[in-house]
């Protein structure tokens, strides 16, 4: 009974939002697309395929480039990272509800080594007096998860990114749910949003519910574009190293135990000399 009321409505506010669809309908309309598009050829993270994705995405945020990372916290680490070798210091500034604080297990100190300052405070979003120079990049999150979706307003989210401008500090945006942003603004567009920010990873299953996770780490020059993908050669040569790789995707329970063993990580980093 529950189903076939959820399946006449035309709003559904519950998770997945595809109230007229089930997963088999959904899977053979994809199917009949890469089919029609000419795309049954492509494997993940490359081909036509993947790089039309990343086109678009960048092409919407106005940003130069854009690299599909199998994982948010492997495109967010990845980001971080290259700001850090680019300006010579390890430290990145955070929200107090940042991702990376409270669900990443410290990836980015173990794996990256990466110092993290904390600026802000819970239930309010960063602002331009919070920033401070010298470090790599700030962590903007658009909206704050954590704090009931709080969003800077359009005039103090400008004096953020002047602020930043003039420290010659880099703004990198975790926008995973930047798709429910553009209401608050004024229906401004993402690249409108986004102006300002030197980085920016956005999450494809968050708010938008695609069928499989998948997260995009844009970038504004192509000097970074390429560091980026040079993060994912050597995240991809960590998983290799295991001789796991394939077996990662398969079992969902390993991938969440390598995850959450960073004594392992630090270990396998180590071994293949990436630490």
């Amino acid at each position: 009974m529950t189903k076939t009321l959820r399946r006449a409505c035309t709003v559904d506010l519950a998770y997945p939002y595809h109230p007229t669809e089930i997963p088999s309908e959904r899977m053979r309309a994809v199917a009949e697309f890469m089919e029609a598009e000419g795309l049954n050829d492509d494997a993940s993270l490359a081909g036509p395929a993947a790089q039309r994705l990343e086109g678009k995405i960048a092409e919407l945020t106005g940003m130069e480039a854009a690299a599909w990372f199998p994982t948010g916290v492997m495109a967010q680490c990845a980001a971080a990272q290259v700001h850090a070798e680019r300006t010579g210091s390890r430290t990145i500034l955070l929200h107090p509800s940042s991702h990376l604080e409270l669900h990443e297990e410290d990836a980015h100190r173990q794996l990256h080594n990466l110092d993290p300052q904390v600026i802000g405070r819970w239930g309010e979003p960063v602002r331009a007096d919070d920033l401070t120079g010298g470090a790599a990049c700030a962590f903007i999150e658009l909206p704050q998860r954590h704090d009931g979706g709080a969003l800077p307003d359009w005039k103090a989210l400008e004096a953020l990114k002047a602020r930043a401008a003039g420290l010659g500090l880099a703004l990198h945006m975790d926008g995973a749910r930047l798709w429910s942003c553009r209401p608050f603004y004024d229906n401004r567009s993402y690249a409108e949003i986004a102006d300002g920010f030197s980085s920016l990873y956005v999450s494809l299953y968050i708010t938008l519910c695609c069928s499989m996770s998948l997260y995009i780490a844009l970038c504004h020059s192509i000097s970074l574009y390429v560091a980026l993908c040079h993060s994912i050669s050597l995240y991809v040569a960590l998983y290799r190293s295991m001789s796991l790789y394939v077996t990662l995707y398969r079992s969902m329970s390993l991938y969440v135990a390598l995850c959450r063993s960073i004594s392992l990580y630090v270990a396998l980093c180590r071994s293949i000399s990436l630490y």
